[in-house]
C-alpha cells in the first residue's frame, strides 16, 4: 500500500513539473511595455489627465508644505 502511495505521488510531482510550454503558446495575450500604451478613450483618458494636471501638483505641494520631501532626503543618509 505504501508503495502504490510512493507512486501515485510520485507520478503525480512529475506530471505537475512537466513543461507546460504547449499552454503558453496557445495564450492570445502577450504583454506590451508601458512606454507603448496610449489611451485614447473616453473613459481613462479624461481621469488620467486630471491625475496628472491636478491630483499629483497638488500631493506634491502638500508634501513640501508638511516638509514630507525632506524626509526622503534624511532618509537616503
Amino acid at each position: 500500500m505504501k508503495k502504490l502511495l510512493l507512486l501515485l505521488l510520485a507520478t503525480i510531482l512529475m506530471g505537475a513539473c512537466s513543461n507546460n510550454d504547449n499552454k503558453m503558446k496557445d495564450y492570445p495575450v502577450e504583454p506590451v511595455a508601458f512606454t507603448n500604451v496610449k489611451f485614447t478613450d473616453g473613459f481613462w483618458l479624461p481621469r488620467l489627465d486630471t491625475n496628472r494636471n491636478v491630483t499629483i501638483p497638488y500631493d506634491f505641494t502638500k508634501c513640501e508644505e508638511t516638509h514630507r520631501i525632506d524626509n526622503f532626503a534624511i532618509a537616503k543618509l
